[in-house]
């Protein structure tokens, strides 16, 4: 973090804002205030790593932890308490960013990384409003940047993955939620993986469209998730794959652009079902043991051993 010499001044009845403070070596420091009825947590551009935590049922801690070779502070101290009744949202700015955080939250939470290899894990996370996290814009980072949630009750789930290039994941398994789970793709490698997943509402995924002659390429997999409503999942252009195995919807839609795409369907039970492998070619739709309702409208395969 660059430092440097700030004139003195004195100014009557004004409080200079926590994230002037000027952080240790390689942890940064992060700056929490409550300002007009939302929680902000605002990092600085170093490296940082904050945990937060349950301290009651209306309270929560965050914790600064070991981040390149420092530690992160809290308000330029070890923690800072808040409750959790307000909304909260947590920005921790440039640098490789590591957030982790547990715990029962009464308002919606948002996530913002900006610059930097981020981390996101979520275990344990009761709320009824909903949840959101946006890796940042990336342009110009390497990406492979990841979000996990995993025993976890939420009131929905939006999800935006990084805008750099490298592979960037996102991990829901063994939660609930009570509205949808929407997740926006880059035009670079994704990869979405939910394992033991209810939602009572549905999903809207658009994965974004891959450069052409590039070895980028999209994964959507789902395995013994229950969907009140409609899958709707959108890979774009280049290489993609999407496996369904042990799902349950009322509809799903299952959509490629152009390049070699590959579709599994195993054990799955869909009122309607609709696949299209656009444009590209040996594009290949298979899978068994599935119930359709209605027969699937299928176009577009190249290959098609669907049963």
């Amino acid at each position: 973090m660059k430092t440097s010499t700030i004139p003195l001044f004195v100014i009557p009845f004004i409080t200079i804002p926590c994230h002037a403070t000027v952080s240790p070596a390689g942890g940064g420091n992060v700056s929490v205030n409550l300002v007009r009825g939302t929680w902000q947590v605002r990092g600085d551009d170093s490296p940082n790593a904050v945990t937060i935590t349950t301290l009651s049922s209306n309270k929560v801690r965050l914790t600064g932890q070991a981040s390149n070779g420092g530690t992160t502070t809290i308000n330029g101290k070890p923690y800072q308490d808040i409750t959790t009744a307000e909304p909260l949202f947590i920005a921790l700015g440039d640098g490789n960013d590591d957030l982790k955080v547990s715990g029962t939250f009464g308002n919606t939470v948002t996530v913002l990384f900006e610059r930097g290899i981020d981390r996101f894990y979520g275990s344990s996370i009761t709320t009824k409003s909903p949840f959101n996290i946006d890796m940042g814009d990336d342009t110009s980072g390497s990406g492979n940047e990841s979000a996990t949630l995993i025993q976890c009750n939420l009131g929905g789930v939006s999800y935006t993955t990084s805008r750099a290039q490298g592979s960037n994941n996102f991990s829901l398994s063994a939660s609930q939620l009570k509205g949808d789970l929407t997740i926006q793709g880059a035009n670079h490698s994704n990869s979405i993986s939910m394992a033991s997943v209810e939602i009572q509402g549905g999903i809207r995924a658009k994965l974004g469209d891959e450069p052409n002659n590039t070895t980028y390429s999209d994964n959507f997999a789902m395995t013994a998730c229950k969907i009140s409503k409609a899958i709707e999942i959108d890979m774009g252009d280049g290489t993609g794959s999407v496996s369904l195995g042990t799902v349950t919807a009322d509809r799903v839609r299952v959509t490629f652009g152009g390049g070699y795409d590959q579709l599994l369907v195993n054990q799955c039970s869909f009122r309607s079902a609709a696949f299209d492998g656009g444009a590209g070619n040996k594009d290949r739709v298979t899978g068994s043991q599935n119930i359709f309702t209605t027969k699937p409208d299928i176009r577009n395969f190249e290959v098609n051993e669907l049963k």
